[in-house]
């Protein structure tokens, strides 16, 4: 199973589990593999950028009124990275 795959089988669970894709290889995937509303790290980032991109998911779960412990960012490393 790739990251793409385990993230849809966490959206099909819960539609607003957060998503934040790291790859530094298949970023040219994500528009079509990505899940909506995740976003997607290219490596290398910088540790300020992780922490933009996980305050901009929590802050869409809280605004969606998910409970803080569904607030678990889902880093996907997709598995075609070697990276």
């Amino acid at each position: 199973m790739n990251g793409w795959e385990v993230a849809k089988a966490a959206r099909e669970i819960d539609p607003a589990f957060p998503v934040v894709y790291l790859t530094g290889a298949v970023a040219g995937d994500w528009p079509s593999h990505g899940v909506p509303n995740s976003i997607l790290l290219e490596k290398p980032f910088a540790p300020a950028q992780l922490i933009t991109a996980v305050s901009q998911l929590l802050n869409r779960v809280l605004q969606l009124g998910s409970y803080i412990k569904k607030a678990v960012i889902f880093l996907v490393e997709d598995s075609y990275d070697d990276g």
